[in-house]
């Protein structure tokens, strides 16, 4: 009865997150690599999630040279119970190498802080952003 309890609960929990809308916004700090994102992602009962994002970076400088990505990949969610990592409970997905250009992306949606998820870049160059479930 217990273990049929729990198997319930945590296919409840599983199936919260089978799918979610994402929002990430950019801010307008000149100082610092941004990017702000739309899109949905999809996740199964082992975790492994299919994204399709659309994606905008800014970098730092008074030019704030923009660009526009389509994201379309697989990784892996995770979700953190809340108080393990921070009050609330928190989903984070990372995905590797989306497409030529976007080598990793990792959306933390629940952590505190403006910069708790990132998206890189082949050439190394790194953006910040804040994600919200939308």
């Amino acid at each position: 009865m217990k273990s049929l309890l729990i198997g319930a609960l945590t296919f409840l929990s599983i199936n919260a997150f089978a799918d979610y809308s994402v929002e990430c916004k950019t801010t307008e700090l000149v100082y610092q690599n941004t990017f702000s994102l739309e899109g949905l992602v999809y996740v199964d009962e082992q975790g492994i999630s299919v994204a399709d994002l659309a994606v905008e970076t800014k970098k730092a400088g008074n030019d704030q040279v923009r660009s526009e990505y389509t994201l379309n990949g697989r990784g892996f969610t995770k979700v953190l119970a809340a108080g393990t990592v921070a009050k609330e409970e928190v989903t984070l997905s990372q995905f590797v190498k989306l497409n030529d250009e976007v080598v990793y992306l990792s959306i933390a949606v629940g952590m505190p802080g403006n910069y708790s998820s990132s998206l890189r870049l082949a050439d190394g160059t790194t953006f910040k952003s804040k994600c919200v479930l939308k």
